[in-house]
């Protein structure tokens, strides 16, 4: 027994435990964050779309003479596009004119008569008060003789008819009174109804006949009119996407053209809603694409729209981009990066941030590791300013490491 405690005791001193290894230290690049100014961006998808969408139809009742453009065809503002056959246009045009042209003399004539009519309406009045006198004055006059008559009849000096004949005379005189005042107050109700040159019966015959010359060169021009958009002409600088025109066809009450306005385009990005709010109009912006011929193009916000359903997190963001030489095509796909202003803050590389949500970094302090929650205010793509740090405190500038919570660190700057 002995023996086998010796051996025992001889084995435990030579295969006792291990002694435990001690705690891994990693090694990270960090930097110390200060307050600074960037001027973020923000990234967003889209399309170009054009500047607007001009869909050209023409009321003209006339077949196409001729058609001067094919799809796809650039096309200037005022550049002929098709003409239409106005023969019968024209026809109605002369037509119509020299209507306008009789109805002006008709008026001439009208004006004239007027002016006579006006003139001889005093002396026709005065004419009819001068036989109203004389009618009176005759019958006066016969009626002093119808009394003499009556005397000498008494007397026994003059037949009795020549009394009887008297009084006929006297009742024709007193007749001839009724018919002359008639004819007064004819005379009188003419003048007042023909008026004066601006006023009454002639004035409105001749503003009337005036009116129907005005009428018919009101048509000549409506008929001109139609005869100048019978030359249908480009209202932009575009380019044609749709015709639906061939000569000899009619276009009255269909679309015959389409094109798209070009020489300025927008790209229509798509913005969440927390991206929406960050964006205001006038804010710069640049867009990139594969296959631009420039590589980059400048434009500026033009609007900021709603989102077209209710529910939806989606906002449509146009920005409007100069387009003179029409290097962007319609339905290109860009990358376009939004301006928003500079801002001050805590500066932090962009690449320290540990998670995908940019809302969490590393502290090195004291050797080891603490993650610290944070609130991304805005990025340039390299730079980002943070808030939830303080200057002077150094964080990890890779996040994408991996460091852990609380783990030792030994900080390589």
């Amino acid at each position: 027994m002995l023996a086998l405690a010796s051996v025992a005791c001889s084995r435990g001193g030579t295969t006792g435990a291990a002694p435990s290894p001690g705690p891994t230290i990693e090694s990270v690049r960090t930097v110390a964050v200060s307050e600074g100014t960037i001027a973020p961006g923000l990234a967003l998808p889209g399309t170009i779309a054009p500047f607007a969408t001009i869909a050209l139809s023409n009321s003209i009742n006339e077949p196409a003479r001729e058609v001067d453009v094919q799809e796809g065809d650039r096309v200037r503002r005022g550049q002929l596009l098709a003409a239409l056959d106005v023969d019968d246009l024209q026809a109605s045009l002369a037509a119509a004119e020299r209507t306008g042209t009789a109805d002006e003399d008709r008026t001439s004539e009208t004006r004239f008569n007027a002016q006579l009519t006006l003139a001889q309406a005093p002396n026709q009045t005065r004419q009819a008060r001068a036989q109203v006198a004389q009618a009176e004055e005759t019958f006066a006059e016969a009626s002093r003789n119808e009394s003499r008559d009556e005397q000498l009849v008494a007397q026994g000096y003059l037949p009795r008819q020549n009394l009887d004949e008297q009084r006929v005379v006297v009742a024709t005189d007193r007749q001839a009174i009724v018919s002359a005042r008639a004819a007064l107050a004819s005379a009188v109700a003419s003048q007042r109804a023909n008026g004066t040159a601006t006023r009454g019966l002639q004035a409105s015959t001749v503003a009337a006949s005036r009116d129907d010359a005005a009428a018919q060169f009101a048509t000549a021009e409506q008929i001109g009119r139609q005869i100048a958009r019978a030359r249908i002409t480009s209202p932009v600088d575009g380019i044609i996407v749709n015709r639906n025109l061939n000569p000899g066809e009619y276009p009255a009450g269909r679309q015959i053209f389409t094109i798209e306005s070009v020489s300025t385009v927008y790209a229509i990005l798509t913005a969440s809603a927390r991206e929406a709010y960050q964006i205001h109009a006038g804010d710069a912006a640049s867009i990139t694409g594969a296959g631009l011929p420039r590589g980059r193009y400048n434009g500026t916000v033009a609007a900021l729209l709603d989102a077209a359903t209710p529910g939806s997190t989606n906002f449509t963001v146009k920005i409007a981009i100069a387009n003179p030489r029409d290097e962007l095509r319609v339905g290109t796909p860009v990358q376009a990066v939004v301006n928003l202003g500079r801002i001050h803050g805590i500066v932090v590389p962009s690449s320290a941030f540990s998670n995908d949500e940019r809302t969490r970094v590393i502290v090195v302090a004291n050797g080891r590791a603490h993650a610290r929650s944070v609130r991304e205010l805005g990025t340039d793509g390299a730079n980002s300013i943070v808030d939830g740090l303080h200057p002077g405190d150094r964080i990890v500038r890779d996040g994408s490491e991996g460091i852990d919570d609380g783990a030792s660190v030994a900080t390589v700057r």
